[in-house]
């Protein structure tokens, strides 16, 4: 996975991209309980990591960038219940959770089919993932592009399915797509 050098709430929240992007956290928030164990992988600078900490017994938030990793220690350190931890989601084992985030990240990933089978081995309850579903290559950082149906099946598998999703964004559908907007975001359970 490559640093993208762009993280939510570097900017102002009057920018629809960051106000977006909390929407999936709070989305996320929904699902997590009180003595919950939680991984957001692709943390960044950790702010969405943060927020989730105080809703749960303890976030471990996983980003290649060492700078993003630094950041976020320095900005979110003295939170007890919230680990950062410096990994490459192709190659890293996540830690065993109720609860994994993962916050567009899979379309950056050299092997989302495997990425998205170690979310599946890690999270115990629910999974929270989100990615473009538009025609978005040649992007730089974009490894993958995705859209509603192949990322829908993408996800599911091992016992997991999906238990909502809809479309973010401002855009109508895109042909191939039966929900609205830029973005699939969905929450899958273990049935």
């Amino acid at each position: 996975m490559t640093d993208t050098g762009w993280y939510p709430w570097d900017e102002d929240l009057k920018n629809s991209r960051s106000r977006s992007h909390l929407f999936r956290y709070v989305l996320a928030r929904g699902v997590i309980e009180k003595d919950d164990l939680v991984v957001d992988a692709a943390c960044g600078m950790g702010a969405g990591s943060a927020f989730l900490a105080r809703h749960c017994r303890h976030v471990f938030g996983i980003d290649i960038s060492p700078n993003a990793i630094h950041q976020a220690r320095q900005k979110f350190g003295a939170i007890g219940n919230l680990s950062f931890i410096e990994a490459d989601l192709d190659r890293t084992e996540l830690p065993g959770c109720d609860v994994a985030v993962s916050i567009e990240t899979i379309e950056h990933l050299v092997d989302p089919e495997r990425f998205a089978k170690e979310l599946r081995r890690a999270a115990r309850k629910f999974i929270v993932v989100s990615a473009p579903i538009i025609r978005c290559l040649p992007h730089p950082f974009h490894k993958h592009e995705f859209n509603e149906q192949s990322f829908k099946k993408l996800m599911v598998g091992d016992g997991w399915d999906w238990w909502g999703y809809f479309g973010q964004g401002h855009l109508p559908a895109a042909p191939g797509n039966t929900v609205n907007g830029t973005y699939l975001v969905g929450i899958l359970a273990r049935w």
